[in-house]
């Protein structure tokens, strides 16, 4: 995940902002599928990388309901 170097700036608060993003990245089994979709340049969209998460965590539910 790209994120600009911290060093030097206590007020830096980065890595908490990445905390939504990374507890919806975790629902997900391969999560290099999601992140080359919305990490571009080193910038992630937030907002694309919500939509990619949760149709990916919807496909493994339905994935899942399949093999029951």
């Amino acid at each position: 995940m790209p994120i600009i170097s911290w060093y030097d700036d206590p007020k830096d608060r980065q890595l908490y902002d990445l905390i939504p993003l990374f507890i919806q990245l975790s629902q997900i089994y391969d999560c290099r599928e999601a992140t080359t979709r919305f990490v571009k340049n080193n910038t992630v969209d937030f907002n694309l990388a919500k939509q990619v998460c949760n149709a990916l965590i919807e496909k493994q539910e339905r994935d899942k309901e399949r093999e029951r």
